[in-house]
């Protein structure tokens, strides 16, 4: 039974939008249940190993949008890949879509980031270093976030 993981601090570019980058790795001989906590942010889950079940559903990589209850997950075997805890302005301008959309549901990468999510998960399951691995997800989480309208000040405002 083991849990690693490997946090490294956005960077400058990218520390607006996302909270916390980090790789990790699990590995449980038998199945383990959690209760996964709301948060004031959207969690997004690049997974490069396993599939795990979330609410029931079977996912490898998704997201948990901004909610007000937790969330149950079931990990039986080995799962690993990258955890983005993004605010909830850096989720409006990655996923291009406005939060209230995405409230108290789990998604698949797919049903919110189109093929460009695909290629994001399938290019950082290509690299086994995990800090080049971090590395390559911050560079390609800027470019895309770069690439999407500005949020509102209000919005920013509210969240500030």
């Amino acid at each position: 039974m083991s849990l690693v993981m490997r946090e490294v601090a956005p960077s400058a570019a990218l520390a607006p939008y996302v909270t916390r980058l980090c790789a990790y790795a699990e590995d449980y001989p038998e199945p383990i249940f959690r209760s996964e906590m709301a948060m004031p942010g959207v969690v997004l889950i690049l997974g490069t190993g396993g599939p795990m079940e979330v609410n029931g559903r079977r996912m490898t990589s998704f997201t948990g949008g901004l909610g007000d209850r937790f969330a149950q997950t079931r990990i039986d075997g080995v799962t690993e890949g990258v955890e983005v805890f993004l605010t909830p302005f850096g989720a409006r301008r990655l996923f291009r879509t406005p939060m209230r959309e995405l409230a108290n549901l789990v998604l698949p990468v797919p049903d919110v980031l189109g093929a460009w999510g695909h290629d994001l998960v399938e290019r950082l399951g290509d690299v086994d270093d995990w800090d080049q691995r971090l590395a390559l997800a911050d560079a390609l989480l800027v470019e895309r976030i770069r690439g999407a309208p500005e949020v509102g000040q209000e919005i920013v405002w509210a969240w500030g």
